[in-house]
């Protein structure tokens, strides 16, 4: 082709000039200043991308064996008897695994919310830049997602004012708690303290009451025989006098204990009434359903950030929010990782053959029955 012929020629002599030194510049050459050939599209158009291979799904066949290896339950048996040991290594394996699935699960979830978190921070810093509104996948999404987020800041401020309301709250009634406290202990001691006097009192009271009936006994006693004379009369009853006195004056004592007593329960079950009312109150405070304190805010992020953030990811940003970018992105394979991990393992606890567990588990419930049966007649016997 003549056209071809022509660019070799031109690309030979450019290969050999580029060799040469600038002395052998040649200006009567016919190559200077001639109009170079154009160079066909397939020349330097760029070799085209190879089209990847389509990855093609395991067999199920294929992915049964997989499951199987990762459960390690073995392959199915091929006789009764093989069942046994078949049911034991699933009932075994099973645990473990439902253990590791409990694991990954606890995990996910902490996966979300970081990925949560990541999102909303790579919202926060593409709201920052005024060249993503430039970016075509990005620029219809801003709005709505910056409408979510400063409702969500509001939200949030909100949020913040009433736990430090209520956090005042709560120490507020703990300090109400303490001073009930303080004033209880001084109250029940005063309460103990009058109740063992009132006890004492009733004691002398009973004992001059005895006195008093065997002074009147004695006087009664002699004034029917007639043996005393008139100072033996006058003693018993000078006796009988001062044992009246002693018992009236106890008997005051004793009420005026009872009084004290009753004054300091009264009291004493007021100030363990406010301690009460301030104990509820705390625990009122500190209690999730209280709705005047915590806000009932949906903990899943809104679907605006999300397609917000997944744009962000999959579009060519460059060192536009290049650290939030990577951040989100390790995120999300992380959760990803972790689901397909979850995935994979409730199927792998599932991949047991039921017939051959049932049959093995039947055969063992047999066994132990006629174990126990065979014990209990040994016994019995």
């Amino acid at each position: 082709m003549p056209g071809s012929s022509s660019c070799a020629s031109c690309h030979a002599r450019v290969a050999g000039a580029a060799h040469e030194d600038e002395d052998d510049f040649d200006p009567f050459d016919p190559m200077v200043g001639a109009e170079l050939p154009v160079l066909d599209a397939e020349i330097i158009a760029p070799p085209p991308k190879p089209t990847p291979k389509a990855v093609e799904a395991p067999s199920p066949q294929v992915q049964a064996a997989r499951l199987r290896q990762l459960a390690g339950y073995g392959l199915p048996p091929d006789s009764f008897l093989a069942s046994v040991p078949y049911a034991a290594s699933v009932w075994f394996k099973r645990r473990e695994l439902k253990a590791r699935l409990a694991e990954v699960t606890a995990r996910e979830r902490v996966l979300s919310r970081a990925l949560d978190k990541r999102r909303r921070e790579l919202a926060t810093a593409l709201f920052s830049e005024d060249e993503a509104a430039a970016i075509p996948s990005l620029s219809p999404l801003l709005s709505p997602a910056r409408s979510v987020h400063d409702r969500e800041s509001e939200r949030a401020d909100e949020e913040q004012a009433r736990a430090q309301s209520a956090a005042a709250a709560r120490g507020a009634a703990q300090e109400a708690i303490d001073s009930a406290a303080r004033d209880v202990m001084p109250l029940r001691d005063e309460e103990t303290r009058t109740s063992r006097a009132l006890e004492a009192a009733k004691g002398e009271l009973a004992r001059s009451q005895a006195a008093l009936r065997r002074a009147e006994i004695e006087l009664r006693n002699a004034a029917q025989t007639g043996t005393l004379d008139a100072e033996g009369q006058a003693s018993l009853e000078a006796t009988r006098e001062s044992r009246q006195a002693e018992v009236n004056l106890l008997a005051g004592r004793v009420k005026e204990r009872s009084q004290a007593l009753g004054a300091a329960r009264r009291e004493l079950a007021a100030r363990v009434g406010r301690q009460a009312a301030a104990e509820e109150e705390a625990r009122r405070m500190a209690s999730p359903s209280n709705s005047t304190l915590r806000m009932q805010t949906s903990t899943e992020l809104d679907p605006a950030l999300v397609a917000l953030t997944d744009a962000a990811l999959t579009a060519e940003l460059g060192a536009l929010a290049a650290g939030p970018v990577s951040v989100c992105k390790d995120a999300r394979d992380a959760l990803t990782s972790a689901r397909n991990e979850q995935s994979l393992l409730r199927d792998a606890e599932k991949s047991f053959e039921p017939e051959a567990f049932r049959r093995g588990a039947a055969i063992l419930g047999a066994g132990v029955l006629l174990i126990t049966i065979a014990m209990l007649v040994a016994i019995l016997r």
